[in-house]
This record gives C-alpha cells, structure tokens and sequence, in this order.
C-alpha cells in the first residue's frame, strides 16, 4: 500500500524525471489512497506499470461531480487505459458523493473498454449505469462486476447523474458474467435481467441499486419490475440484495409483502438483502409465510435499520412474532438482520411464556433501529426471550452497520466480525441504544451464571 504521496510531490518528480520509466518491472499489485487535488495524483504514474495486474485506489470523490475533470484526474485513467492493459481486478473507491457527473461517467467507461482481461471491477454503486455496463460487456474473462461500499459516506444523499439505463447488448455480451452490480430504475433494472443477450441464467449474484422515487416517475414499487425479472431469467441466482438511494429524509419508500412473493420461486436463494428507508410494513403471518418458503435461507437482511426510524413508520410485528418463524423454518440461518417492535413482549416470572424453537445456526442477529422500550421489566422480558431462542455464542448488534453492512460479502471485503456485542449505532434512538445495551449486559450475566451453575454440578 502507498501512504499518501501529496508530502512528499517534490521527491516524485525528481525520480519520474531521472528514473526509467518502468521504475518497478516486477510489480503485480498496487494500492493507494490518493489526495485528487490539484495535480497529486500525477505523482502516482510512474507506479502504474504493464505487469501490474491488481489495481485498488481510493479517491476523495471531490472532483467527479465537476463539470470539467482535473488534468490529474484524467492522466490518472489515461495511464490505466493505456499502460495497464493487464489488469485482472480494478477496485475503485469514492470517499465521498455529492454528485457524479457525465464527464467522469464517460472517462470511466472509456477507461474500463480498454481493459479487455479484467476479470473482477468493483467500482462505486452510483457509477455502475448503462454506459458502464456496455462498457464491460465484451470483456470475455470478467466474472464480478462488484460495488464498492467500504469508506463510502452516506450514498442515500449522493445525486444520480442519469436515471437512464438501457447499456446495448448482443449475443457474445457476458460470457464469463457470475457477479453483476448496477445503479438504475425498478423498470430499466426488470428490462436489463430480461434481455435476451444478457446471460441471465448463469448469474448467481445481483445487486441493484433503486434510484430516489423523484427520478422513477410513477414507479411507486422500488424492487416489483427487478424481482419478476429475476424470478424468471436468473434460474441459478443464489444471492439478491436491492438498496434503494435517497436525497431527503422525506423520500421514504416501503416494500409491500406481495413485491417479494417472485422470490419464493428461487430454489437456489439462500442470501437475500434488502436496504430500503422505510420500515417493512410487514405482520407477524407475512414473516411466517416468507420464512418458510426459504427453507436454505443462510443470510437474510431484511431492513434492519430503516432511514430514519421514523415514529410514524414502526414496524408492525413483535419480537417474538417474528424472530419465532426464522427459528421453526430456516435451520441453516446463520445471520439475520429484521426490524420488529421489541417494546410489548409477554414475561411470567420473569421468563417469556412464549415457546419458540432455538436457531441451530445463527450467528448474528441484526437487530438494527427496533424499537424497545427501557423500562426493567421490558429488559428482562426481552432478555428471557432471547435466552430461550438464541444459540449462546450468538452476537447481537445494534443500529445500522452504515457502508460495512452494504459490502457486497464478508470475503469481498475482508471484514471479519468483532468481538464486541454491539455495532455501529448509527440513525438509532439514543433511548433505543441503552436499551438494548442493557439486554446485552443482562444476556451475558445470565449466560454467565449458567456457566458457573452448571461447573458447579
């Protein structure tokens, strides 16, 4: 990894100007973060060689919402397009998003037609639209079109250049395709999967990414175009996850019960992400009923920490509801992450009378922004049940995971988990943060004294 070459611009350009210009000839890997200002990035040139065949680098993002790119910038692409035709994987992060302009939508598209031996691009979730896509579609070794969420800050407030997206295709389009990530419409999203030259029967992966309502016209449904689509085309997809981009706190979108049933005919699902800004308006029988159709179901993402938790938008099914339906019906869950309201559950004695099957696999629960009440009695009542229906060695995390949860996969990126109960907390209520602070305190002191109860027999 470079450090950060902006203090140390007048030692660069003394070695670009009396080096070779191949200064390393055996290097396969390089990664940087760079500081695109002013002409800093040139510094980074003379590290871009032809036998690179590994590239990841960071940028801020300030400049690729301008109307006219930096002179760095486009050297920076320039070089890419024109010395480093080798180049099996490229990673491209923006730190930052307030807008993409059609000028960087067009560099980057030009840049990636030249990289025919890609096989794996992650590049920002906004920046993956049409013209991108076509781009990449007669590159005939690339497997992963991914999106890059580490380091991202708040894309929900990111602009979208275009809400266009109708990339052009023919037969030989894809041909190595498994992993595909893309910004557009529900509609032009539903239009892309059912294209006859785009191989949707041998993806195994999909993300999309919804535009804001205001720039879906009448499209009120966020994911009903897509999911038909991939009901009916991808026959092989094992893995779905659909965010959804907003400019307001205002602009929140629900998903109804009925949009998800396509999904129910996808034998080979068994990870399912959802991100949208409102609550799932979903009942305890909705759960129920989608619960048991993916019986495979290893990681399921349901919402957890809708933007903003809103008091008007709370969900509607109780803890017990709808953790219970998961345990009965997905034996091999290993993380799950759902908003319900944990602010009523039933105690007797201070333990819950609500009998329920114990998770055989789960390791983490996400429980995001649900609502829960700090009262003692709902501490312990919520504790009790947790105790009867989590595996002991089970985490809980609190709030949204911000960009970490949006990683395409825990291997993509790298993460691993902490050893730390609570997550980021994000969006969620400072009431809501104790609480569920206390839970976990009381679950651990349980579990410790059964521990202990147990040593002693």
């Amino acid at each position: 990894m470079l450090p950060n070459l902006h203090e140390f611009g007048a030692v660069c350009t003394i070695i670009a100007q009396t080096r070779p210009s191949i200064l390393f000839p055996k290097l396969s890997t390089l990664k940087f973060n760079a500081y695109d200002v002013n002409e800093d990035l040139v510094h980074y040139l003379i590290f871009m060689t032809p036998d690179v065949i590994n590239l990841e680098f960071k940028l801020s993002g300030r400049d690729v919402g301008q109307p006219e790119l930096g002179s760095s910038m486009r050297l920076l692409f320039d070089r890419i397009s024109s010395s480093m035709k080798n180049l099996r994987s490229l990673s491209i992060t923006l730190i930052a998003i307030n807008n993409i302009s059609a000028h960087f939508i067009n560099l980057l598209a030009k840049t990636l037609a030249d990289l025919k031996s890609l096989e794996r691009v992650i590049l920002p979730p906004r920046a993956i639209v049409g013209k991108v896509i076509a781009s990449l579609a007669g590159h005939p070794h690339l497997i992963e079109i991914l999106p890059a969420y580490r380091g991202l800050s708040r894309e929900s407030r990111s602009a979208s250049n275009s809400p266009t997206f109708s990339p052009r295709l023919n037969g030989s389009s894809f041909r190595s395709l498994k992993v595909i990530s893309f910004c557009s419409t529900p509609r032009g999203a539903g239009a892309f999967l059912a294209d006859p030259c785009f191989p949707a029967g041998q993806v195994l992966r999909i993300h999309v990414q919804v535009l804001p309502s205001k720039q879906r016209d009448s499209e009120r449904d966020p994911v009903g175009h897509i999911l038909c689509a991939i009901q009916n085309k991808c026959t092989a997809i094992m893995d779905v996850s659909i965010s959804e981009t907003s400019t307001s706190d205002v602009d929140v979108t629900t998903l109804s019960f009925v949009s998800m049933r396509p999904m129910f005919h996808c034998i080979h699902l068994t990870t399912l992400t959802i991100w949208l800004r409102g609550c799932l308006p979903w009942t305890a029988a909705d759960f129920n009923e989608f619960a048991a159709a993916l019986p495979s179901a290893i990681t399921l993402m349901l919402n957890e920490a809708p933007l903003p938790p809103l008091p008007t938008l709370q969900p509607i099914s109780e803890l017990e509801g709808t953790l219970s339906v998961f345990s009965r019906h997905c034996s091999q869950l290993r993380e799950l992450g759902v908003c319900f309201n944990a602010s009523r559950p039933r105690v007797i004695g201070g333990s819950s009378p609500f009998v329920a099957p114990r998770f055989k696999s789960l390791v983490v629960l996400h429980v995001g922004t649900s609502p829960i009440s700090n009262k003692p009695q709902n501490i312990v009542a919520v504790t009790a049940f947790l105790l009867t229906i989590l595996p002991e060695p089970c985490k809980i995390t609190v709030g949204g995971k911000g960009d970490g949860r949006m990683t395409p996969s825990r291997e993509d990126s790298g993460e691993t988990d902490s050893d730390d109960e609570s997550s980021v907390f994000g969006d969620t209520p400072f009431n809501h943060i104790q609480a569920w602070q206390r839970v976990q305190e009381l679950r651990l002191l349980r579990q410790m004294e059964s521990v202990r109860a147990n040593a002693k027999v």
